[in-house]
């Protein structure tokens, strides 16, 4: 597409124009719902003709691929297929010649990223060892660069959805849901949303405060046998592997399923099973038979069950809270959990007990540290 494509919104195939009766409220609901459905820019202008108004809409050249809600859609003749998985990753490399993390976005800067996705990136990839604390001692700008997450002074899309917390208007289902069921009742759930660095980090407290306490399991739908033998491992995202890699989420290229296997062996566990459905990848893991509960205990213990769970979420919402603020006091926190102090203290009690947490400093000038 080499000039601007037109629309006309009150005007005949043949150019005669009809009108609009609506006009004001279409000039303010295009533009807004053309950034949030295709994420570009339209220039919207209202005309006149004969005493009649009617809408123009322009769209300048856009050098790669636009999605509609995150999805992209391919026309072949009369029928319209959604792009997805290998067919969206062919797609748009044979239109760009990039991978679809690498393209570059106008409507997202670097002032518009997330601060504590610079601290969970800074934290962890000092922590790992991967980058030296004069490597992560510049700006958020340069951090990017060094990344190799901005060109032609543009963020590319593995660097909005590393670090802007509104990561599902970059490509809708950008998050997480972890459940817990019992036979085929879920008993609860959790979905966990932000950028992707809020989302590893916050899934990790839910699977070790939470999730760990019993097993996790998923209907069957596809299993993918050949992810549990050799297979080539080439990530369809390298900027973004490469940013979880720097922060020490990822130890190596293709080794993720193999440790994941091997961990299960020496618990004596089966290994888990792999579904692939469409662009999505699922695990199904079966408990231990020493973590199971017979039916006759578990029918006694319903309501005891719920109390753990509804203390446990709890203490994911400080542990929460506390990532946020590290010096955030007992009352700042109860009115954000809308409970009173005591729970609170009783709380906090808990999670230094489980070293989840440690104080530093007095209760005037201290903080809490997360290990």
């Amino acid at each position: 597409m080499t000039e601007h494509s037109k629309i006309y919104i009150g005007k005949r195939d043949d150019g005669t124009v009809i009108g609009v009766s609506n006009s004001k409220r279409l000039l303010e609901d295009i533009p807004n719902k053309v950034q949030s459905k295709l994420g570009i820019v339209a220039d919207v202008n209202l005309l006149t003709e004969n005493g009649l108004e009617y809408i123009e809409i322009t769209v300048n050249p856009w050098a790669f691929p636009v999605n509609y809600d995150g999805e992209y859609h391919y026309r072949s003749g009369s029928t319209k297929q959604q792009l997805r998985g290998n067919a969206l990753t062919n797609f748009l490399i044979s239109k760009t010649g990039l991978k679809w993390d690498a393209a570059t976005i106008a409507d997202i800067s670097v002032d518009d990223l997330d601060k504590e996705s610079f601290d969970i990136f800074r934290q962890e990839a000092l922590r790992s060892g991967r980058m030296t604390k004069e490597d992560l001692d510049i700006s958020n700008t340069e951090l990017l660069e060094k990344l190799d997450l901005i060109e032609d002074g543009k963020l590319k899309r593995a660097g909005a959805l590393c670090f802007y917390r509104k990561a599902e208007k970059v490509i809708s289902g950008c998050y997480v849901k972890i459940g817990k069921f019992e036979g085929s009742d879920l008993l609860y759930q959790d979905e966990v949303r932000g950028s992707l660095l809020i989302i590893a980090d916050r899934v990790i407290d839910l699977i070790y405060l939470k999730y760990l306490k019993a097993a996790i399991s998923y209907h069957k739908e596809t299993r993918a046998e050949t992810l549990m033998h050799s297979h080539s491992s080439k990530p369809f995202n390298p900027d973004i592997a490469r940013v979880f890699y720097r922060a020490g989420y990822i130890e190596s290229w293709g080794r993720g399923i193999q440790k994941i296997c091997d961990a299960c062996k020496t618990l004596g566990a089966d290994e888990p099973e792999y579904i692939v459905h469409g662009g999505d990848i699922m695990l199904k893991f079966n408990a231990l038979q020493s973590a199971k509960v017979p039916e006759s205990i578990a029918t006694k213990n319903q309501d005891v069950t719920k109390n753990v769970t509804k203390n446990v979420s709890k203490e994911t919402e400080i542990v929460t809270l506390l990532r946020e603020d590290a010096s955030m006091t007992t009352t700042e926190m109860a009115q954000k959990l809308s409970v009173n102090r005591r729970t609170v203290q009783r709380e906090l009690e808990k999670l230094k007990n489980k070293n989840c947490i440690e104080r530093k400093g007095g209760r005037r000038y201290g903080y809490w540290e997360i290990p």
